[in-house]
């Protein structure tokens, strides 16, 4: 009998250790992935997943509001703008943002717009169209000699009436 209680036992512990596992599997797998990035905030992520999204997607539609994110090639991008992947439980830590995590069709943020004026059209002042006029002649040159001047023609008179 005392061998059929150490089996017991066995099959006992055999169980409270599978069920251990199971529950350290679980808790492992609750938490969701986050991005964080030393001294980066909300506005920093949203810019660089957005930029890390558009250069990542695959058929686009035409006005290039959509695409398909390629999440391997998305993650690669944020890793090389320095954020750092690491599962988080709920609510994450601050600094902690979610970003695209599989492959899928998603809307693309336009690109932001350039910061600073629009360019202008460059306006010539109406002297600065008429020829420079010739720099002065070094010293010591002579004077040059004056262009003749053609006498003007004779006016025409009008025909005589009929």
């Amino acid at each position: 009998m005392a061998v059929g209680r150490s089996r017991s036992s066995v099959r006992s512990a055999s169980r409270w250790l599978g069920l251990a596992v199971m529950a350290g599997l679980l808790l492992v797998g609750c938490g969701k992935h986050y991005w964080g990035k030393p001294g980066a905030g909300p506005a920093d992520f949203q810019r660089e997943s957005a930029e890390c999204a558009r250069e990542n997607a695959v058929q686009m539609s035409a006005n290039k509001d959509y695409g398909i994110v390629i999440a391997d090639l998305y993650k690669a991008c944020l890793k090389t703008r320095g954020w750092q992947r690491a599962q988080q439980f709920e609510p994450p830590p601050a600094g902690w943002f979610r970003g695209i995590e599989e492959d899928g069709l998603m809307r693309l943020e336009a690109p932001p717009p350039v910061s600073g004026p629009a360019p202008q059209p460059v306006r010539q002042h109406p002297a600065a169209s008429q020829p420079a006029a010739p720099p002065p002649p070094p010293p010591g040159t002579p004077p040059p000699a004056p262009v003749p001047q053609q006498p003007a023609p004779p006016p025409t008179e009008p025909p005589p009436p009929r």
